[in-house]
């Protein structure tokens, strides 16, 4: 299991996870943005985390595959809303309330800047719901998962 544990921790912040996702971040900074690229970063930043992180507690708990990847893809679709939230946050938020320096994503590439308000909020709204419906698939395990992702939409607003 531990092993399991630390390739998936592994992956998720290699080149094909956190390290590839910030380079294209950073490569993108100042261009127009397109969905697919726009995609690929965020799922590969907090998103990659925060799924691998949510895996690892299933493969460390001894679940089936199938409920980690239940696990796994819940956390994609929660690190995603995360990443849209943050980045409305950014653009909307109050620095006192979100507790950190806003209107400092201008010049990236952002759900706001390409989707705008209404539908940065409509893709968060979609990915949280796809993330409870993931964590659902856990049963009673999945209790304070599907809260989380119910206080993030909330923060939102």
């Amino acid at each position: 299991r531990l092993l399991d544990a630390i390739k998936t921790i592994s992956n998720a912040v290699g080149s094909l996870g956190i390290v590839g996702g910030q380079t294209m971040d950073i490569k993108m900074k100042g261009e127009k943005p397109d969905p697919k690229t726009l995609r690929y970063i965020h799922s590969r930043k907090t998103a990659c985390f925060i799924s691998a992180s949510c895996e690892i507690g299933g493969i460390l708990a001894g679940t089936s595959k199938k409920k980690r990847e239940a696990l796994r893809k819940g956390g994609l679709y929660l690190g995603m809303a995360f990443q849209i939230i943050d980045d409305l946050l950014d653009v909307i938020g109050d620095e006192k309330k979100v507790g950190k320096r806003l209107r400092k994503d201008k010049d990236k590439v952002t759900y706001p800047a390409l989707y705008g308000i209404d539908g940065s909020r409509f893709r968060a709204k979609a990915y949280t719901e796809l993330a409870i419906r993931n964590f659902q698939k856990l049963g009673n395990a999945s209790d304070k998962l599907i809260e989380i992702s119910k206080y993030l939409e909330q923060r939102m607003f």
